[in-house]
């Protein structure tokens, strides 16, 4: 799966955060937030979570987390397959 197909069913589906993994210890999740005028159009990349003592998030691209949520073979990871749901 690309980048533009993981784009193409955020908006499709209106998600706008992508969880990357969660905090061991408060168990919030960090991620890829999607922004802009919708659909959305820009990426960020948030390592911060609920008891991180900053806020910061990085301009990403989608192909990027198509690297993170698929595998080698560019198949979504079981954990990511909610993304292709109907």
């Amino acid at each position: 799966m690309t980048g533009q197909e993981i784009k193409e069913l955020c908006v499709k589906k209106q998600i706008t955060f992508i969880p990357h993994h969660d905090c061991a210890i408060c168990g919030e999740y960090t991620g890829w937030y999607l922004f802009g005028s919708w659909p959305p159009y820009e990426v960020a990349y948030s390592s911060s979570c609920g008891c991180g003592f900053r806020d910061h998030a990085e301009p990403d691209t989608w192909d990027s987390i198509a690297e993170w949520v698929c595998n080698s073979n560019g198949e979504l990871r079981d954990q990511y397959k909610w993304l292709n749901d109907n």
